[in-house]
């Protein structure tokens, strides 16, 4: 599912940018603010390159704004404003940073719903992912009818910029598919393809000298969104993706054969999900995730760097974990364990990582 997200509590602002264009499809009435506030106390463990588990004991500080309002009767706006601050004090101090401001609009015609949906996200310190970035991009999707069940047809784009990374690229994408929305159960389905272009991304003659090519990805995928309510205080999901990737990227190893089409992969994945209530005072989510990749051409290789004679792949098996109780109002502590173990035949693919989170955050 896509979704901006109009938070009764919280929203995790961190990479905001991989919910879009979820803008209610029911806007309320009248104009609503929020102002999220946290401070929290984190433990994170990697696997380095070399296969030894490090530890990252940090502080980090947030901020979220939220707004809506009607602008017409048929014209309805949301803005979301947050940033993370992120302080480690081991092995050595450094800072981490995300900021995302994102704008979304819905436009009610005869024919059906269209959002637009705009934002730019960066970083001046960089985060756990990249070095200092800047990503804008735009997304919107037209819902036709005002049925239970409406088809869906949308299109998305956006540029990343990294100041040291070699992966400054291009990202285009389109879909198709259905929602139906019922009281109880929601379910989306879209099928959509996609282009990629990596415009600093190394590519390589057969002697291993880089060439003037620029890396291409073509890429088709399908995705199943279902939840539904079983009672006042159970809400279940299932998220349901499938992948296809095609490149002219490749792999130079001194004293190897080039490999050609190193990226080209299939890719699926299956995250349940559940969010349970029981009081008006504790919310409890979990979202266990299974994914598997098979790269067609990649040669997988051992510690060593030599050949082990199959095909890459990698199983990952993690998962969230997220509690938020409220003692005081409109002032809630939170728990979080997010955990990833990558199971691989290619040493370079083997990692785990642990991020647990506890702080207290307040909604003004």
């Amino acid at each position: 599912m896509t979704n901006i997200s109009f938070v009764k509590r919280r929203t995790k602002a961190v990479i905001i940018i991989m919910s879009l264009l979820s803008i209610i499809k029911a806007p309320v009435s009248g104009e609503s603010k929020s102002v999220i506030l946290g401070l929290y106390g984190n433990e994170d463990f990697y696997t380095e390159q070399a296969g030894q588990l490090s530890q990252y004991p940090n502080i980090e500080g947030s901020a979220l704004f939220n707004y809506r309002t009607i602008l017409s009767e048929n014209l309805y706006l949301a803005l979301t404003l947050n940033g993370d601050f992120i302080t480690h004090f081991y092995p050595s101090l450094f800072f981490l940073d995300e900021e995302n401001l994102q704008c979304g609009l819905i436009i009610e015609t005869s024919a059906g719903d269209l959002n637009i949906d705009t934002y730019v996200n960066g970083s001046f310190f960089g985060n756990e992912f990249s070095s200092t970035y800047v990503y804008p991009g735009y997304a919107m999707e037209f819902a036709f009818g005002e049925n239970d069940i409406q088809p869906l047809i949308g299109y998305k784009g956006a540029y990343l910029c990294q100041q040291i990374d070699n992966e400054d690229a291009l990202f285009q994408s389109g879909w198709l598919g259905f929602t139906m929305d019922t009281a109880l159960l929601e379910l989306e389905i879209n099928i959509g393809a996609g282009y990629e272009g990596w415009f600093e991304y190394p590519v390589y003659n057969s002697s291993g000298a880089v060439t003037n090519e620029i890396r291409q990805d073509f890429t088709a995928q399908a995705d199943i969104y279902i939840s539904w309510l079983t009672d006042y205080f159970f809400d279940w999901s299932l998220k349901i993706n499938g992948s296809y990737r095609r490149s002219n990227a490749n792999r130079y190893i001194s004293g190897l054969p080039l490999n050609t089409s190193s990226e080209d992969r299939i890719t699926a994945s299956l995250a349940p999900g559940l969010n349970w209530s029981p009081s008006k005072y504790v919310n409890i989510a979990a979202e266990p995730l299974v994914k598997y990749s098979y790269y067609l051409n990649r040669e997988a290789l051992n510690k060593s760097g030599g050949l082990v004679g199959e095909k890459s792949y990698i199983v990952s098996i993690g998962g969230t974990l997220t509690a938020d109780f409220t003692f005081i109002e409109n002032i809630f502590l939170t728990f979080d364990i997010n955990t990833q173990s990558d199971i691989s035949n290619d040493f370079e693919f083997q990692n785990f990582n642990l991020k647990t989170r506890i702080g207290f955050e307040i909604n003004m």
